[in-house]
């Protein structure tokens, strides 16, 4: 098992050295027309970047939109108990 993993390629550190430089080594080629030049345009990788950290506080605030929602409808059945048995 040993030989096995070490005969498997490292693709985390290929893709680590293709977006640091630019430059995709492959032995097959993949039937790319380039090798070199490959670009990530940074205004993605910001805009994930961006969504990655909003996701929290977006879950925070509808987590605490739902439990005030709750609190209010668990309010008004119990008014209307209270009415309902007062009458």
């Amino acid at each position: 098992m040993k030989k096995v993993a070490e005969r498997m390629p490292d693709v985390g550190r290929k893709m680590e050295y293709m977006l640091n430089t630019g430059n995709l080594v492959s032995k097959s080629g993949l039937d790319l027309s380039q090798n070199s030049g490959f670009t990530v345009v940074a205004e993605k990788l910001n805009f994930f970047r961006c969504r990655a950290a909003a996701a929290p506080t977006f879950h925070a605030s509808m987590c605490m939109r739902l439990s005030l929602l709750q609190m209010s409808m668990q309010y008004r059945r119990q008014s209307l108990a209270v009415i309902n048995t007062s009458s």
